[in-house]
């Protein structure tokens, strides 16, 4: 270490030892003390979507597990064995490898601070993990069947979701201003997690704050669906309202509209994330792997793409007409350019 810092700590080990000073390990500085510091030393670095992971993640799995804990009675255990506990639970290696990352980051930093002299974090182990992450996409005929059944508010955000690739939690947000005839604009998106004005928040990535092509026939029926709604001259009032005129939490819109759907269509195994696969397994037919990244408005790696985001190319509107034609029998022919 540098010199003037080790001088410092042998003063304090000196002051210590005679009894002048408390040991900086025997301060009351709990974990959750530790993890309010570390944050807010550095969450001015991390993302809107990364403070919000890291928030939930260690609200729900580290604070109420060692939270109480003093600094100086954790150890490699006891950490080990929060990780252990996550993957034996099922969650994602992504989960509970961020856990261990940030646990290891928030007692370096507390090493760094003098709070504690030996860091538990520094050898913690990635567990095994057994859990699949599932890859399960609707067929053609699956997504005809639950299609044919579902009533019009469903059926349209069913093709939403199927033909336009959104992601649930922008397809509740939409408003009805969102929608400009030809495309429709993605720039909200729900926070399952926030509540009050906070619920509603920028998209995941700012690649995904984009337009989304609309073909013609699924154009039609948004425009039908405006005419109808209860809202229809408010351009703030949301595409799709619950009862109360607020957005429906994602969860609850798959729990208790979507898989009743899918179970009375006879079709298992229905997330959100199938219909958003589908979309991206039936565009292969249609589309280059260029058109699939921005169809589903992922982060691209090539300059261009990035430069021409908010372009639509006419390729893809193709390939938009042809999918929703596939699977709703719109009047498109598949290869087919739309006027």
């Amino acid at each position: 270490m540098p010199k003037h810092e080790a001088l410092v700590r042998l003063s304090n080990y000196i002051e210590e030892c005679v009894g002048r000073r408390e040991p900086q390990t025997r301060k009351l500085i709990t974990f959750a003390d530790l993890w309010s510091s570390f944050s807010a030393v550095r969450e001015g670095r991390w993302s809107t979507k990364t403070r919000e992971d890291l928030q939930y993640l260690f609200n729900k799995h580290v604070i109420p597990t060692i939270g109480h804990q003093h600094l100086h009675e954790i150890t490699l255990v006891s950490v080990q064995r929060l990780l252990n506990q996550m993957a034996e639970a099922g969650y994602s290696s992504s989960a509970v490898g961020r856990v261990r990352t940030y646990l290891k980051a928030s007692f370096n930093f507390a090493a760094e601070e003098a709070w504690i002299e030996r860091d538990p974090a520094r050898k913690l182990t990635l567990p095994n993990l057994t859990h699949k992450s599932c890859e399960r996409f609707l067929s053609i005929d699956e997504l005809r069947a639950i299609m044919a059944i579902a009533p019009p508010r469903e059926h349209l955000i069913l093709r939403l979701l199927s033909v336009c690739g959104l992601r649930p939690s922008e397809v509740l947000a939409l408003r009805i201003e969102d929608f400009e005839g030809e495309q429709i604009r993605i720039d909200e998106a729900l926070k399952e997690r926030q509540r009050g004005e906070g619920r509603i928040g920028h998209t995941k990535t700012a690649e995904s704050d984009n337009f989304v092509p609309i073909p013609p026939d699924l154009r039609h029926e948004v425009e039908t669906w405006i005419l109808g709604h209860n809202d229809r001259t408010d351009p703030r009032a949301f595409l799709f309202p619950n009862a109360a005129g607020s957005a429906f939490g994602v969860g609850n819109f798959l729990k208790r509209h979507l898989k009743p759907l899918a179970v009375q269509a006879g079709v298992a195994g229905v997330t959100f994330q199938a219909f958003r696969r589908s979309s991206a397994t039936h565009m292969q037919t249609h589309a280059t792997v260029k058109d699939m990244q921005r169809h589903l408005r992922h982060s691209n790696p090539y300059t261009t793409l990035k430069h021409y985001a908010k372009v639509i190319p006419e390729s893809l509107r193709s390939a938009v007409a042809a999918l929703d034609a596939q699977i709703a029998g719109g009047p498109e022919k598949a290869g087919e350019t739309p006027e």
